[in-house]
């Protein structure tokens, strides 16, 4: 085995190949009580993986059921019936997707027990129509969204409308950070019975970037998304959003941090609770998104989330820039940086320089592919 960082369970094989060195030269720890369930169990779920995958031919399937059964057996003999007969696999094998009345109730076109990656790849359902059958399906919702518009509400209309006359729990938590939500969207929202909706009107402090969804239902089919879609048409059906979707069914502990951190933020006094028929709230609410998007009625102050000199990578750039157009007389220049890295710091400084050499200001053009970002 190479030398390098490992977070593996020890096995009898990786014991062998530890004793081969020194102790100075393997660095191990105890498996705590706490972790080994997950630890271990994913352990046997990997080599049990790896055994069914290898029979094949004649019968496979009954056979491969056969060994699931056997498992579970000699598991409930030796933990006192923890996992009853219930369990076992009944053959030929099939999968249920539901008891109802009549008619079959609608579906996500991605698995509710299997973790995936959405990424709008060729082939791949649409967030939008994925969300909006998680929202049929719950029980209750949880909603973290940094920016919600009235275009992204609407997408999900008959969804959250249908869920709020079913008597279902739904929390909503956003933001005003930049202006980009839309107040008559959260009024959309809120008023929607069984709704609870807490608002952070600091965007100073709480700059809230997280987008998540909660969706809890019974028999273990809880689901959660997590990724850069905010509540806005564009992120719902066009724009290149990534969402990771989590199972309860094979990822439960992932659910669990984000039921305690959601819980966490609800309760957090940062949050507070809006009602649309209380007219001061909603005047607040406006206030503060004008306040943030620089439109009329601001309130006089000043935002710096940056110093007025460049970082020393910024600094890098501008004089790459600066050689670029002066040894080597390239006037067409492209600048590609990470978000969040300061490019549009960079540009200011940029233009500050030219104004400097320049007799007259040259012109400067900022393009932007959405409303939310001007």
């Amino acid at each position: 085995m190479p030398s390098t960082l490992y977070d593996h369970l020890v096995t009898r094989g990786l014991a062998d190949l530890a004793r081969q060195r020194t102790p100075e030269e393997v660095e191990r720890a105890n498996l705590e009580d706490a972790d080994a369930p997950l630890r271990l169990s994913r352990h046997v779920a990997t080599e049990l993986f790896r055994a069914l995958r290898s029979i094949r031919g004649e019968h496979s399937l009954e056979r491969q059921i056969a060994l699931c059964n056997t498992v579970l057996e000699r598991v409930r003999a030796d933990s006192a019936g923890a996992v009853p007969t219930e369990q076992d696999v009944e053959p030929p094998g099939e999968l249920l997707f539901s008891f109802h009345d009549g008619t079959p109730p609608a579906r996500t076109e991605l698995p509710f027990a299997v973790t995936t990656l959405l990424t709008r790849a060729h082939g791949e359902p649409a967030l939008g129509h994925e969300l909006s059958t998680e929202i049929a399906t719950a029980h209750s919702i949880d909603a973290l969204v940094s920016f919600v518009t009235l275009s992204g509400f609407r997408c999900l209309q008959t969804a959250l409308e249908a869920h709020a006359r079913a008597g279902r729990r739904l929390r909503l938590l956003t933001t005003t950070y930049t202006g980009a939500t839309e107040a008559d969207a959260v009024d959309a929202i809120a008023v929607l019975p069984g709704v609870e909706v807490r608002i952070s009107f600091d965007a100073r402090r709480t700059r809230l970037h997280a987008k998540a969804w909660l969706f809890g239902r019974p028999n273990g089919l809880d689901t959660g998304y997590v990724g850069s879609a905010n509540l806005s048409r564009a992120a719902l059906f066009s724009g290149h959003e990534w969402m990771v979707k989590v199972a309860q069914a094979d990822m439960p502990h992932v659910l669990d941090k984000f039921r305690g951190a959601f819980e966490s933020l609800w309760e957090e006094g940062e949050f507070e609770r809006y009602d649309p028929s209380d007219e001061a709230q909603r005047a607040r609410l406006r206030g503060a998104l004008r306040d943030e998007r620089g439109g009329p009625g601001r309130e006089t102050r000043q935002h710096f989330f940056f110093t007025l000199r460049p970082y020393p990578f910024q600094l890098e750039i501008l004089e790459r820039i600066e050689a670029e157009r002066t040894l080597h007389g390239r006037q067409r220049n492209l600048v590609v940086a990470a978000t969040g890295t300061g490019k549009t710091v960079v540009a200011a400084f940029d233009y500050q320089r030219q104004v400097s050499q320049a007799a007259l200001r040259p012109r400067l053009l900022f393009l932007a592919h959405r409303e939310e970002l001007l």
